[in-house]
């Protein structure tokens, strides 16, 4: 029992704590549960030319690079990543603002929208 509650803080811990990136250090993440989806239609960050998988990490945005989802739908589907946001927990780093995923697991997703949300720039 008392295994099962280390391990419950330890996650809880290593879930909540902030990411920060001083001077471009790298941060590391373990087991983090991100906000992901694409950077162009659902996060609407201003430097996206096309649509590609980012994250978001205490309240700033991250764009993806490495490894990419194996069980991801099509990015238009109505549970994709150009429709709406989904979470995943994902091992990896922060470099220069950019999260260098190793590892992830996309999560089911919840709250799928019937009809699939218009997007935020022309394809």
């Amino acid at each position: 029992m008392f295994r099962v509650r280390a391990l419950l803080l330890a996650l809880a811990v290593a879930t909540a704590a902030p990411v920060t990136s001083c001077g471009g250090a790298t941060v590391e993440l373990t087991d983090r549960t991100v906000t992901v989806a694409c950077g162009a239609c659902v996060f609407h960050m201003p430097d996206a030319a096309g649509c590609y998988w980012a994250a978001e990490i205490d309240g700033k945005y991250h764009w993806v690079q490495g490894v990419e989802p194996q069980d991801a739908t099509d990015g238009h589907a109505a549970d994709g990543m150009c429709t709406m946001p989904r979470q995943a927990v994902v091992d990896g780093r922060i470099e220069s603002d950019r999260l260098v995923v190793t590892s992830w697991e996309l999560l089911p997703a919840t709250n799928v929208p019937a009809t699939p949300a218009g997007h935020g720039h022309a394809h």
